[in-house]
């Protein structure tokens, strides 16, 4: 079946989103929509190049990864096209794809199957009926890749053949075997101490040898799981888990129970403790709560880096696109309460979202240049810039507009005309921050006013004057409405006060 025929079975996704016409939204989707198209037609013939094109899309922070369909609005907010966007799906296949290119790689294709597993899930999840049968076919997949593991000899009694094994030998086994299916590794460890003193030295040594494989293998097995889970992980997820879902998902062997030591394992137990914080906090959390779960996650980022110097480092991946989701989520919330703040909460909002990017860019500088370059991660400047370019400012240009001084121009006429023209520009720009609520509230109750005065000067009544203005009466009772709306006389105030 061809990509494009595939994706057609996937159209019964539950949620749709609206991209409206004016928000930068649309171009960026626009190009996001390209490398997820050449993803796609890469899939099956080049799945290495469209995975790199398809976490591209995963890497922007201004979008977010659940896969939905997304319906543009035009000037008059009815939609003119929808397309499809399902990024986890097309993931899952590219890894599914690359995994049968890879076939003779036992751990690569494990890894890439536990990836696709979590991409489909993510994407059932979001509604895509397709998704759930790629899930399945992948689940059986993995079933069937997984290498038969070595068990210890089966009791006495399961046993065909006699063996050479004493009486007192096979009830030992017996008693450390169950010890062994517990995943009591270290009780087993110290059982063969203190128990095994009718053993051989050989056979002694067999027994510890078998306990720290079945250890290895156990811990392996728990260490991918948590990968897994963190690969298909955000914020938001993390958030939403009761106890058990989060032990379930992100559950690691019991320390007092793990024979030797294993640096992978105690990096998790530390990215976990991150993690657990974090699901303890709501969204948009006090910056006092945010900071600390901030420091975890930076941290346990920084610290995967030695876990892996040669090859493709999983764990620093995994945890750097974690770390900057959260990032991402406390900026925007710092953000949305300095747009609807006073202005002291601004400046606050605005300092605490400075030591939010100081903390990462801080992170990121301790990290090795060849790491990052052979791991795809880097800061994210541009993103991080344009996260803060969301903090809205007062505008000095505003304050310098003097509507009052219109009236005492020599011609108050086309002194309104300029002043309209002014505060129309500034209204509609494009670049830099956004006005602060305040300063958008003055902006149109300004030019509300101007408008009528210069429109009232040609002969106009109020009413008329009122029906015309419509649209900035609707902008402006939105804004909390017009500020000192006496302060040009009855008929200014009438106007500003009408509602829209």
């Amino acid at each position: 079946m061809t990509v494009i025929a595939t994706l057609v079975l996937a159209l019964a996704l539950q949620d749709t989103e609206t991209v409206p016409k004016g928000l930068g939204h649309r171009e960026l989707y626009d190009d996001l929509q390209k490398e997820y198209q050449k993803a796609q037609d890469l899939a099956e013939k080049e799945p290495k190049a469209a995975l790199e094109l398809i976490d591209a899309v995963f890497r922007n922070p201004r979008i977010g990864t659940k896969d939905r369909r997304l319906a543009f609005t035009g000037p008059g907010g009815g939609i003119i096209r929808t397309v499809d966007f399902f990024p986890h799906l097309a993931r899952g296949r590219i890894e599914l794809a690359l995994a049968g290119q890879v076939r003779n790689d036992p751990q690569a294709v494990s890894i890439l199957l536990s990836r696709a597993i979590a991409d489909f899930k993510s994407s059932a999840d979001a509604g895509v009926k397709l998704s759930e049968r790629l899930l399945a076919a992948a689940e059986e997949l993995q079933k069937k890749s997984k290498p038969a593991s070595k068990t210890p000899d089966p009791p006495k009694e399961a046993r065909k053949e006699p063996t050479k094994d004493t009486a007192a030998e096979q009830a030992f086994r017996e008693a450390w075997f169950k010890l062994i299916e517990d995943h009591r590794f270290r009780t087993a460890r110290e059982y063969i101490d203190t128990k095994g003193g009718s053993l051989s030295a050989d056979r002694k040594h067999d027994f510890i040898a078998e306990t720290e494989d079945h250890c290895q293998k156990y811990v392996q097995g728990s260490l991918e799981a948590f990968l897994t889970a963190l690969h298909g992980a955000g914020p938001l997820k993390v958030r939403q888990m009761a106890p058990p879902e989060f032990q379930r998902d992100f559950g690691l062997p019991a320390e007092t129970e793990v024979v030797g030591v294993l640096p992978v394992l105690e990096w998790c137990r530390k990215e976990r403790a991150a993690l657990d914080r974090l699901r303890q906090t709501e969204a948009r959390a006090p910056v006092e709560q945010a900071m600390p779960v901030l420091d975890g996650l930076l941290g346990a980022m920084v610290s995967a880096e030695p876990l892996e110097r040669t090859h493709e480092n999983r764990w620093l991946k995994d945890s750097w696109q974690f770390g900057f989701r959260y990032v991402e989520e406390v900026l925007q919330g710092l953000a949305a309460a300095a747009k609807e703040g006073t202005p002291d909460v601004r400046r606050q909002s605005r300092a605490s979202a400075d030591q939010v990017r100081a903390r990462w860019s801080e992170a990121i500088a301790r990290v090795p240049r060849e790491s990052m370059v052979r791991n795809g991660v880097h800061g994210h400047p541009k993103q991080i810039q344009g996260l803060m370019d969301q903090f809205p400012i007062d505008s000095s240009d505003l304050d310098r507009m003097d509507l009052d001084a219109c009236f005492t121009a020599d011609s108050p006429d086309q002194a309104l005309e300029q002043m309209i023209s002014d505060l129309t520009r500034l209204r509609n720009r494009r670049d830099g921050p956004p006005l602060s609520k305040d300063s958008s509230r003055k902006l149109l109750t300004d030019l509300v006013a101007a408008t009528a005065m210069h429109d009232l000067l040609a002969g106009k009544g109020v009413e008329e004057v009122t029906r015309s203005l419509g649209e900035l009466s609707r902008a402006l009772a939105k804004e909390g409405g017009a500020l000192d709306p006496d302060r040009w006389g009855p008929k200014i105030e009438k106007i500003l006060t009408t509602p829209p």
